[in-house]
This record gives C-alpha cells, structure tokens and sequence, in this order.
C-alpha cells in the first residue's frame, strides 16, 4: 500500500526520496529529521535536502521544540497545490509559445495569398492536424465525409485522439455519404445532413475552418493534405453551403 502510495506520488512530480520522506512524515507526525531519516530509509542527509524540497513545495512544515528541530507532513489535500503550480507553469509556457509564434507569422515569408500546405499521414498525422485543426480561431467546422470510408480506416478511439475536443469546439455541420441510413451526432454542436450514395461519390473527405482546408484520402494510407489559405477556405465552404442548402 505504502509502495503504491509512493508511487503515485511520483506520477504527478515528487520524486522517488520525495515520496518516501512524505509519506514517512504523513505516518509519524512532528518527528526530528533522524525520525524521518529512519522511516524513510533514506540517509539522513538527502533527508534534510528532501525536507526542504518538500517545505518550499508547501508539503512540510517546521518548528522549533527545544533544541531540537520538528518536521510535519501537510495535510493530504495541499497535494492539490502541486498541480495548481504545474497548471500555473502550463499556462505560463502556452502564453510564451502563442507569443513566439506571432513573432514567426510576422517574419514568415507566407502570406495570406500564398497557400500554407502540410501533408500529414498516417494516425500520427492525424493527431498533428487534429491539433492544428484545434488552434483555429473559428467555432465553425464543415465536413464532407463518407461513413464507411472514415470507419474503416480509423479506429473508434486511439491515444491521442482529439475528436471529443474538436467536437466540443466547434459548431459542425456534416454532409455525408452512409450505407446504414441516417447517422446523428450531439446534437448540440452537429447539424448533419446525408446525400445520396447513388448520386454522390464521396470517395475521402474534406473539412473547412475558419482559414483551414484539409483534402483526406482513405486509401492504402491515410494522406492528409492541410492547406491554411482564406481565399481557398471561403471558396470551398460557398461550395459545401450549396450543397448543404440543396439537402
């Protein structure tokens, strides 16, 4: 149980002498540091250098007895405190990222008129274009698709799968082809709409956001090619909104 304990200590950023000093001091209550040292066995001066981790990441407390010098484990719920500072970090470091990245745009030799093409492929390309796909400023999402196209190729759920956060994103409207009849999606962020088989041969897919275009192709492999371009955006969404109005 102690192992155990220890160990998902670790997971969330304690390290291994971490853990063990905590958890030793958690079991004891107001112990000098040889206490601890002994419980954890862990030498008593990785012991001190462990206590005062601990301290700064506001899981110990000390006071004075005497002469001697007292060590207390937080209570259990301060744990929270270690994610609130990795959450801090977290988005500390995607405010840098979003910075550098409009300094890139800026000194980019693309521009607007000049399409920005990416092929992806495979799942691994899908998990980089779903992310791209999730950095676009635009609610709004539009899809041509075939079911058994989609369904055939990819798995229901595979690591890294962005979908349920893509779906609750955008607003989606679907225009696809299926043999099984009707397919619903939530209902409140999906209108779709099915089209005949017989009279539209939906052989891939295609879907539009905001500035984003990708053309997917369930062949032999999955191929992937995403293009970041307005002009293309605007001019294939008239398109898949006529047809949609058609349906």
């Amino acid at each position: 149980m102690r192992e155990d304990l220890a160990k998902e200590l670790e997971k969330i950023g304690l390290s291994e002498n971490e853990a063990k000093v905590y958890l030793s001091g958690l079991e004891l209550g107001p112990s000098t540091a040889q206490m601890i040292a002994a419980k954890a066995t862990v030498s008593r001066p990785t012991t001190y250098i462990m206590i005062e981790s601990l301290i700064k990441r506001g899981l110990m407390s000390s006071f004075q007895k005497g002469k001697k010098r007292y060590f207390l484990s937080s209570a259990p719920h301060q744990i929270l405190y270690i994610i609130a500072v990795q959450q801090q970090a977290l988005n500390e470091q995607e405010k840098r990222v979003k910075n550098i990245i409009e300094v890139l745009e800026k000194v980019s030799p693309h521009t607007d008129s000049e399409p920005n093409i990416t092929v992806y492929e495979g799942i691994d390309g899908l998990k980089a274009f779903q992310n791209d796909l999730l950095a676009s400023d635009s609610d709004e999402l539009f899809e041509l698709t075939s079911i058994e196209k989609v369904r055939k190729f990819l798995p229901p759920k595979f690591s890294g799968d962005a979908r349920e956060r893509i779906a609750s994103k955008f607003k989606i409207k679907s225009l696809y082809t299926s043999a099984e009849g009707p397919i619903r999606g939530p209902a409140e962020v999906t209108e779709s709409r099915k089209l005949d088989s017989d009279r539209y041969d939906v052989a891939g897919e295609v879907v539009i956001s905001g500035d984003r275009v990708a053309l997917i192709s369930y062949g032999k492999k999955m191929v992937n090619i995403s293009i970041k371009n307005s002009d293309i955006a605007r001019t294939l969404k008239t398109l898949f909104l006529a047809l949609w109005r058609e349906k």
